[in-house]
């Protein structure tokens, strides 16, 4: 599910939006060339349900389930997006117009790109694909290359992770979730961000168990079951609860 208020320059991508409202507003006057009128969006997603938006110049957005993006300013000169949750961009080079993701306290500057970040708890996690960004935080400025994968705390500090592969952080755009020696436990808050179900551990022998593989996750029953069969193990789900015994 998608909602807007006055996006001026966002359209949905054909067959990949479920539901957009838009309302699009544009002044045209001799001699002063043209102006937005209203420079703000809300976009957001529901459980479970993935989304897509394509921006009138040309930069594609993927965004995840339980995910809102705020188009903060968007004119001729510059184009600040902030997110809260996750989404993947493709943004072409543009020198004159910057396209800027803020995400807790951080701020990425595109110089051309594939990338995603993750912003759930004020800790993104940027991870580059392919081309180049500029990661500004409150205390530090760091390029990013394809195959970096960084945090930024909330005091601001870029920390390199090493611990995982770009699979992790973008297959899901894909239906999947990637996993490479996973603990449960690590898995669980993905699954509560994505469905909004609670996950309990009956131990923490359980909690610790590590996964390798691809998962679906587009539908809870469906991974329920997988996970199911992959542990060998009962897990019952009751309303917004997630039980592994």
């Amino acid at each position: 599910t998608s909602a807007s208020n006055r996006p001026l320059h966002l359209r949905p991508r054909p067959k990949k939006w479920l539901a957009v409202a838009a309302t699009v507003a544009l002044l045209l006057s001799a001699g002063l060339g043209w102006t937005y009128l209203g420079n703000s969006a809300d976009y957001h997603t529901d459980y479970a349900a993935r989304d897509a938006i394509t921006l009138d110049d040309g930069p594609v957005i993927d965004l995840q389930a339980n995910s809102k993006l705020y188009v903060t300013d968007w004119t001729p000169e510059k184009r600040i997006i902030r997110l809260e949750g996750e989404a993947f961009f493709t943004v072409a080079p543009d020198a004159d117009r910057p396209f800027i993701v803020k995400a807790g306290a951080a701020e990425v500057t595109v110089l051309g790109t594939r990338f995603n970040v993750l912003n759930r708890n004020e800790t993104p996690t940027v991870a580059l694909e392919e081309g180049s960004v500029s990661l500004q935080s409150t205390s530090t400025k760091s390029t990013l290359r394809p195959g970096d994968i960084v945090t930024v705390t909330k005091a601001g500090d870029i920390l390199q992770k090493t611990d995982t592969d770009l699979g992790y952080h973008t297959s899901w755009r894909k239906g999947r979730w990637v996993l490479d020696k996973t603990p449960l436990s690590e898995l669980a808050p993905r699954i509560t961000a994505n469905f909004g179900v609670e996950v309990h551990f009956k131990n923490n022998d359980i909690a610790s168990k590590q996964l390798s593989g691809s998962l679906p996750a587009d539908e809870l029953s469906e991974l329920i079951n997988t996970l199911s069969q992959l542990l060998d193990r009962p897990i019952t789900s009751s309303g917004d609860t997630v039980f592994f015994e």
